[in-house]
């Protein structure tokens, strides 16, 4: 019985280790700008291919953008199709990134100077987990603010260059779990994450810093995770392998 249980689990898991992903990037213009099919990137646990381009026009500054139901894919490739993104704040397209991969990923930004909405509807996943990355602050420390999404909120503060990021330019640094944002405390990184969300996601990204109020903005992921039902049965996956290894 026991080992019909654990072949039983063992289905289940394999459903459930590969998580979906859809991906987002910055682009400065229309196709072919950003990330193309086959480039990788994001942050360990969520790394794939098949980004999502964001273009966005920003006259005077004021940003707007929209990525329909139908024209979003997954990591598969799979058109995830209800899904639709709507952006609405304040901000410029900085620029498009060169080279390929994460270095495209990075390079590739929303420069934003005030409060901007990122809202996606009807996202596929029961519960998942959004990943926000940012580039550096282009020589001026200090630089920041707070991403909340579906009303859980964290900050991040933007290393000053390029060249002050631990591991070389590109590299995934997270900043640790700080509320709000605050100059003194708010720690360097090069993305956050938001874990455990569920419905529709709302981000609100709002750039804090005192004076020249930025945040550099390269993209973000929505990465499913397990429900709870998976969750009790890696438990449970546990639990059968210990007894099997104390009767042995």
């Amino acid at each position: 019985m026991n080992g019909i249980l654990v072949a039983a689990i063992g289905s289940a898991l394999a459903i459930t280790a590969d998580a979906a992903v859809i991906s987002f990037n910055a682009t400065f213009g229309p196709s072919p700008d950003g990330m193309a099919i086959a480039h990788t990137a994001g942050a360990p646990g969520a790394s794939a291919s098949r980004w999502n381009n964001m273009y966005v026009t920003d006259a005077n500054s004021s940003l707007s953008g929209s990525l329909g139901a139908g024209t979003i894919v997954d990591n598969s490739g799979a058109t995830v199709s209800l899904t639709a993104l709507t952006i609405s704040g304040t901000g410029v397209r900085s620029s498009n990134g060169n080279n390929f991969n994460s270095q495209r990923m990075f390079e590739s930004e929303i420069d934003l100077f005030a409060t901007t909405t990122f809202t996606l509807t009807n996202v596929p996943y029961a519960f998942y987990d959004v990943y926000y990355y940012v580039q550096d602050a282009g020589g001026t420390a200090g630089r920041g603010g707070n991403v909340t999404a579906n009303g859980v909120r964290e900050s991040i503060r933007m290393y000053a260059s390029a060249g002050a990021i631990p591991g070389g330019q590109f590299a995934y640094v997270e900043a640790n779990n700080q509320f709000t944002w605050d100059p003194a405390t708010t720690t360097r990184g090069t993305y956050l994450r938001i874990q455990d969300l569920t419905g529709d996601l709302t981000m609100v990204v709002a750039p804090l810093n005192t004076g020249n109020a930025r945040l550099r903005m390269s993209g973000f992921q929505v990465v499913q995770v397990p429900e709870p039902t998976s969750l009790s049965l890696l438990g449970l996956c546990g639990t059968l392998a210990l007894l099997r290894r104390r009767r042995a």
